[in-house]
């Protein structure tokens, strides 16, 4: 019976020089007590930027409930060996060792845009995928959000949520005092009353 199992990967680490990294899947034996690889594989392909991989088990003798791991290997990097020919001598023999991938990863707190005014970034856990949300400005209840995601060559920030436009207004507000009113109408009455006297000659 073939199963599946997705299996976490341990943090990556520089390999030793000459070396590149495989990953290898391996069952527990509560026989032999110790981790054995039989009956368990990597299915293929792993990427240099997965954290889980999937391991093929098989029908095993030691029954159900076996724990499971994966892990990194140390594989020596093979040479290539060209022949070239020349006049003289015959020819002569090089070896050339294949180029290192080169893996670029963008994706970390110093890259991040500026938050909203008053607000911090609150990210979830780092690797492809990591999510970061702030607390839009002048908006409580709305956010922003930039996520971790595959660029051309290399794992980049990318806007996925924005933040509406905040913007301020003035309020031009006309205060209505009653004790100026007052004043202002007496005077327009005591006016009256002058220009009224003036026109009957008192």
């Amino acid at each position: 019976t073939l199963r599946f199992r997705r299996i976490t990967l341990p943090a990556r680490r520089a390999p030793p020089r000459g070396f590149e990294w495989d990953v290898a899947c391996a069952r527990w034996s509560p026989l032999e007590q110790s981790w054995i690889t039989s009956g368990v594989e990597v299915q293929r392909p792993v990427y240099w930027d997965d954290v889980e991989v999937a391991c093929q088990v098989y029908a095993v003798p030691d029954g159900n409930g076996t724990a499971f791991t994966a892990f990194f290997v140390p594989v020596e990097i093979s040479t290539t060996t060209t022949t070239v020919e020349w006049t003289y001598p015959t020819y002569t023999t090089f070896e050339i060792p294949p180029l290192p991938p080169v893996y670029v990863i963008s994706c970390n707190s110093s890259l991040l845009p500026e938050p909203p005014l008053g607000s911090s970034w609150n990210c979830t856990k780092a690797g492809e995928g990591q999510e970061c949300r702030a607390v839009c400005e002048g908006f409580p209840d709305q956010i922003t959000s930039v996520t971790c995601l595959k660029g051309q060559s290399s794992l980049e920030w990318f806007v996925t949520n924005v933040c509406p436009l905040f913007t301020t207004t003035t309020l031009d507000m006309t205060i209505d005092r009653p004790s100026e009113n007052a004043i202002l109408g007496s005077v327009l009455v005591f006016v009256f009353i002058i220009i009224f006297c003036c026109s009957m000659g008192i």
